[in-house]
């Protein structure tokens, strides 16, 4: 009987650590995604012909959407 409940606080503690390690995994991730992104973005602008709404644009454009911008 007792054997029983130890096993189950296990399974309920690596449940839940398994479950912070997988979202702490992908939010690294993403993060990894969007610097990428935004290197990318920064070095299509930095070499293209200066242009102020292009500027703004970004700077308030999620990554992905910074770069389409920058490749315009």
């Amino acid at each position: 009987m007792y054997l029983w409940k130890y096993m189950v606080i296990i399974f309920a503690f690596g449940a839940v650590g398994g479950l912070l390690v997988g979202v702490g995994g992908a939010r690294w991730l993403s993060n990894e995604v969007d610097k990428k992104l935004l290197r990318a973005a920064a070095s299509k602008a930095a070499s293209g012909q200066p242009d102020d709404q292009k500027a703004i644009r970004i700077s308030a454009a999620p990554p992905a959407e910074a770069l389409r911008i920058a490749a315009e």
